[in-house]
């Protein structure tokens, strides 16, 4: 008879401060974590039961690793199995805890392995917050998904954008100057392209941002036809980080002939596709 697969609650906290995005990970404590780093960190989280509700349980398993109670408005994540068949629940939820001083629970733990010996160790040793881009290279690689859905949910991205971010995300990290292009077939399909100079609007990647390696969110970034039609830029105001229209872009240049270089593309329809480049100064 097999074991039913253990499962945990968390939650995945995150801050928006100067237009920079920030979640909160946790690192486990102990020896055998000590000098591990990328891959090693989590979001706040522990097993509970089957007859436990799981939003209770993450905001119990919060309180037990980092010392601090932490209240909102939770978002639910779409659960997901870690690599040795955990399933994780998980709650999104915007705060700003002070983590200067946590206090961790402490467990124990079989050092060295397979000696009999037991030693007492805190289930985390540290918590920090990262940008999109360190935390997804910080995190349990089975807890990308999360951040993604995160995003998708609270600046209303498709799964192209979040992709899109993640692209960008890495040329950031680069410390690369980049710039955008917008080519327009004028709302027809083959029909006369304009070629211009743009500004996207949500993950604007400020050039001065570009030098500091990190993505700053100031707005919506192409929103497609359905999400204006249903005036979803509209329903979701408390997110907005700046005033900004329901315009997809603002054009920073007239049209101007299409330089013979070469551009990334990163976003295509029928009718509109934007390029990048990190080629210039």
């Amino acid at each position: 008879m097999h074991a039913m697969p253990k499962k945990s609650a968390g939650i995945l906290v995150y801050r928006i401060e100067k237009y920079l995005f920030e979640v909160l990970l946790v690192h486990p404590g102990g020896p055998f974590w000590k000098n591990k780093d990328n891959g090693s960190w989590s979001i706040p989280k522990g097993e509970y039961q089957d007859d436990e509700d799981p939003l209770k349980a993450a905001i119990r398993e919060f309180k037990e690793e980092l010392g601090l109670t932490i209240t909102g408005d939770f978002i639910p994540l779409s659960p997901i199995k870690q690599k040795g068949g955990k399933q994780v629940a998980a709650f999104a939820v915007n705060s700003n805890p002070d983590i200067s001083n946590i206090t961790s629970n402490t467990v124990s733990i079989n050092w060295p392995p397979k000696s009999g010996k037991q030693i007492m160790v805190p289930e985390i040793d540290k918590a920090e917050w990262f940008d999109i881009v360190e935390a997804s290279e910080k995190i349990n690689t089975s807890q990308v998904p999360l951040i993604d859905e995160l995003l998708s949910k609270i600046f209303m991205l498709n799964e192209q954008q979040v992709m899109m971010i993640r692209l960008l995300g890495n040329i950031i990290k680069q410390k690369k100057l980049v710039e955008f292009y917008y080519e327009s077939n004028a709302g027809k399909p083959n029909e006369h392209k304009d070629w211009r100079r743009i500004e996207p609007y949500m993950i604007a990647i400020h050039n001065e941002g570009a030098k500091k390696g990190k993505i700053y969110f100031t707005g919506y970034f192409l929103p497609d036809s359905k999400q204006r039609k249903e005036g979803r830029l509209e329903e979701q105001k408390q997110y907005y980080i700046d005033k900004v229209d329901a315009t997809q872009f603002k054009i920073l240049d007239e049209t101007f002939e299409k330089p013979k270089i070469t551009y990334e593309k990163i976003y295509d329809t029928p009718t509109v596709t934007v390029f990048y480049r990190t080629d210039f100064k």
